[in-house]
């Protein structure tokens, strides 16, 4: 009767260890909740990147480019009615080209943002009452002396110090403008087709301060490679695939003054419903997520322990007998 009462005892002993155990991902802080439905803000404030001052009249629009969901202890986003067709995906928020892409989606579409805002004397511009969600920053009018900033996506809330928060600052460093020479650029198209057929062409922008200046179209005459020679380094150049073709997504690879352009063929790999959670992937963790570390060693310790404890009744009880 003892010893089917000692194995009773080690086995809630060894069950509270693995719920434990199982336990530790789905743990938060007391300050760890999100809440989807609190409005918050985002604050841009241009720096002078070499001298630290202020750039003020710096024009500054704000997209909300996808909606924020909970997945697990860690936040997935969807784009949003406006987004859904740009040809891009959200799980690889550090991919070169995303921001561009985006800014150019919605300059093709006429999308107006949410707002835009000129930089203050301080050199800030700050968007209140925000919904939750992933938000693009776009320079739409630079300042005179400067170059434009590049584009972000910053999302709202973002964790600090695993405290989600909800008023998100965000201080972008701008170049001055002191060169007169010029650059080049090429873009290159590539196919992953996965033996499906190819479009004849796609077309390509070439954008000055993130709006587009001139177009090309790449295609099998032109070996699919372009080249832009003379560009005044007084404005930003970059390039963005206008008009992704249908059943395929867009990718881009920077490498000097060569940006590639990668189509690959979505139909022999569809996606699966639902946003895909960024924080899956072990190269490229989801930016400023609520993911909490420390509930894991505390919950696996005590499961450790518990463990040792059922041993030491089994060992004691083997003892007696």
């Amino acid at each position: 009767m003892k010893k089917r009462k000692n194995r009773i005892i080690i086995a809630i002993v060894i069950m509270l260890a693995t719920v434990a155990a199982l336990a530790c991902p789905a743990m938060a802080s007391d300050s760890g909740a999100i809440d989807l439905t609190q409005n918050g803000s985002i604050s841009v404030t241009l720096q002078d990147g070499e001298n630290r001052g202020p750039v003020s009249g710096a024009e500054i629009t704000l997209y909300r480019v996808a909606e924020a969901t909970i997945s697990g202890y860690q936040l997935s986003y969807v784009f949003t009615d406006d987004f859904k067709g740009c040809g891009m995906k959200l799980d690889n928020l550090r991919q070169d080209g995303l921001e561009t892409h985006l800014v150019t989606y919605a300059n093709t579409q006429g999308l107006s943002g949410i707002a835009t805002i000129k930089t203050d004397t301080n050199g800030s511009a700050n968007f209140s009452n925000l919904e939750t969600g992933l938000y693009l920053v776009q320079q739409t009018k630079n300042t005179k002396g400067f170059y434009s900033m590049e584009p972000f996506l910053v999302s709202m809330p973002m964790t600090v110090d695993n405290e989600w928060v909800y008023d998100v600052d965000a201080s972008p460093k701008v170049e001055e403008n002191t060169d007169a020479s010029t650059t080049q650029l090429t873009v290159r198209k590539v196919w992953v087709s996965d033996g499906i057929a190819t479009p004849k062409s796609v077309t390509v922008a070439l954008l000055r301060n993130n709006v587009a200046f001139k177009k090309v179209v790449l295609n099998a005459a032109n070996d699919w490679t372009y080249t832009w020679e003379g560009l005044n380094n007084d404005y930003t150049w970059d390039v963005a695939e206008l008009g992704v073709p249908r059943n395929y997504t867009v990718s881009y690879h920077e490498n000097g003054s060569i940006v590639t352009i990668t189509n690959t063929s979505t139909v022999g790999n569809p996606e699966e419903p639902g946003p895909k959670n960024p924080g899956e992937t072990d190269e490229f963790p989801l930016i400023q997520t609520g993911q909490l570390n420390w509930p894991i060693p505390v919950l696996g310790g005590l499961g450790i322990l518990l463990l040792a404890v059922g041993f030491a009744l089994s060992k004691k009880n083997n003892s007696h007998d």
